[in-house]
């Protein structure tokens, strides 16, 4: 068969390449239902094959239409990436402003916990506030006391006496008896140590 308009006008095939070619093979598939899979995709009008494209991010040319639907969804996105790092950037601004809070209020429980400690040469490290005592009345007594205990372990000390309460050191295992049971434990028969046991 020849090409000619009857082919073209009776079968129509669903590739859109009739135009180009009308062979037996693009008739055959329009009869038995099928697509034609070719260079065209299957695609059946100028439009579903510009939609294609589109979708697959080739190069296509733009309307007026197309271009103004493009330019306003950026602008929507831009205002919405400024949106975010506003919103951001008032956020870091809270949690700063938190942070200075709470270094103010430290710094003022430690000038609260520095005048509250009792000032005499042996409590530096004693804060009144932990026994519920009144600073301005029991802090010369209790100076007092602990001066008197710190003065005391400093005599116990020196003259090589031990805190009540508290075991003294062990001392180094030494001895013919301790080397013994030492060398039982170890992984090998030579002599005996000499000596009594």
């Amino acid at each position: 068969m020849s090409k000619s308009s009857w082919f073209v006008e009776q079968y129509d095939c669903e590739c859109g390449a009739i135009m180009k070619n009308t062979s037996t093979h693009c008739i055959e598939e329009h009869l038995k239902g099928k697509r034609h899979r070719g260079k065209l995709n299957g695609l059946a009008t100028r439009e579903e094959r510009r939609a294609e494209r589109v979708r697959k991010g080739l190069k296509v040319v733009l309307s007026v239409a197309e271009r103004a639907v493009l330019a306003a969804t950026a602008a929507e996105r831009a205002a919405e990436a400024a949106a975010a790092e506003a919103a951001a950037a008032d956020a870091a601004a809270a949690e700063a402003a938190a942070a200075e809070t709470a270094t103010e209020r430290a710094a003022e429980t430690a000038a609260e916990s520095s005048s509250v400690s009792v000032t005499c040469s042996t409590a530096e490290a004693f804060s009144l506030a932990q026994y519920g005592m009144d600073p301005g009345i029991e802090a010369e007594p209790l100076c007092a006391v602990l001066d008197g205990h710190v003065q005391k372990r400093k005599a116990q000390a020196e003259a090589g006496e031990e805190e009540p309460g508290v075991p003294p050191p062990k001392k180094a295992a030494t001895g013919h008896w301790h080397r013994f049971q030492k060398w039982k434990k170890k992984p090998h028969h030579g002599p005996r140590p000499s000596g009594p046991v």
